[in-house]
């Protein structure tokens, strides 16, 4: 029998996100096959998704999921890379009251996929959008404000996070700040004199074990001429 060729290792730090109305899917790609030899040949990531009842949520049974994305790691399209990790949006058929389960794997030239890695997560109905956020170029930094989300029953407020955007590209997939907001305002420093951005900010919630984002706010613009 001649040897098969060595298969990726698991993607790493699988993780999903409720953003607003959508699932946030995110990863990095393996530094090595099963065998510990670099891998040479990864074609594409295989994105599959299962629907479950969280209710009657068994992990052992039968898994039927369907394949949702293939990623090409040289070509994303909408799927945002940064720092080495994929950022994919799932806006397909979610339904409140129903969790799902993405299962990712690695795949080489000729279809062999490496080891899945899985999560699954309830989704929620999203909670209301912030609202009348607004921006204020000052000198070497950008001041927001927002007004405060009112309560959702069920769920604590964890804070804010903020989403940012520089000229035309879309607004990122990841926060502006690495941890929740607790005040309705927020200053960004790392801003270029010169530049253009957008922002909105998205509240967040958690129930029981489960942390979602609310719907996003409007959107803001701040000018390039508007930087002192």
């Amino acid at each position: 029998m001649p040897l098969l060729k060595p298969l990726p290792k698991a993607v790493e730090n699988l993780s999903v996100r409720q953003l607003g109305a959508a699932m946030r899917v995110s990863w990095q790609a393996p530094k090595t096959n099963q065998d510990g030899t670099p891998i040479t040949d990864l074609d594409h990531f295989a994105v599959y998704r299962m629907s479950y009842d969280p209710a009657d949520d068994c992990l052992e049974c039968r898994d039927t999921s369907t394949l949702l994305r293939d990623v090409d790691p040289d070509f994303p399209g909408d799927v945002q890379v940064v720092d080495g990790r994929y950022f994919l949006i799932d806006r397909q058929d979610l339904l409140a009251g129903r969790g799902y389960q993405y299962r990712v794997s690695a795949v080489t030239n000729g279809g062999y996929p490496g080891v899945p890695a899985k999560i699954r997560r309830p989704y929620l109905q999203p909670p209301t959008a912030p609202k009348e956020l607004s921006a204020t170029s000052l000198e070497r930094f950008i001041r927001l404000k927002w007004q405060p989300v009112q309560p959702v029953e069920g769920m604590t407020l964890l804070g804010y996070h903020l989403y940012r955007a520089t000229g035309s590209a879309p607004l990122a997939l990841s926060p502006l700040n690495a941890t929740p907001e607790l005040e309705t305002g927020y200053d960004d420093f790392t801003i270029t004199v010169g530049s253009s951005y957008r922002y909105a900010v998205r509240a967040v919630w958690k129930r029981d074990d489960t942390e979602l984002e609310s719907e996003l706010s409007n959107l803001v613009t701040v000018p390039a001429d508007g930087l002192q």
